[in-house]
């Protein structure tokens, strides 16, 4: 056989080839685009429960601003708005 040509070790070989696949679909991994694209889609879709959902935000923020209002009564809208969209606990008007 080869591996006893070569003085090589059954495990050794097996090892070897192990370790070359892995860094081959490690580059292939790093290198494209695509496959980088869809293992980050995979993840984030299957990992991560708690998403930030911006469409909901954006409904939900222009939702709140869609009246026909004066805009001296549209300004305290648009800061509260405003400030439940980033989280922030109040904001301030100078």
């Amino acid at each position: 056989m080869l591996l006893d040509r070569l003085g090589l070790s059954e495990e050794l070989f097996w090892g070897s080839l192990l370790v070359f696949f892995a860094v081959a679909a490690g580059a292939a991994l790093i290198l494209s685009e695509n496959i980088r694209w869809r293992f980050k889609r995979f993840i984030s879709l299957h990992v991560y429960e708690s998403k930030y959902d911006y469409r909901a935000q954006w409904l939900a923020f222009t939702r709140r601003l869609a009246s026909n209002r004066p805009l001296d009564e549209l300004a305290p809208q648009l800061l509260t708005a405003s400030a439940d969209a980033v989280g922030a606990a109040k904001g301030c008007c100078t």
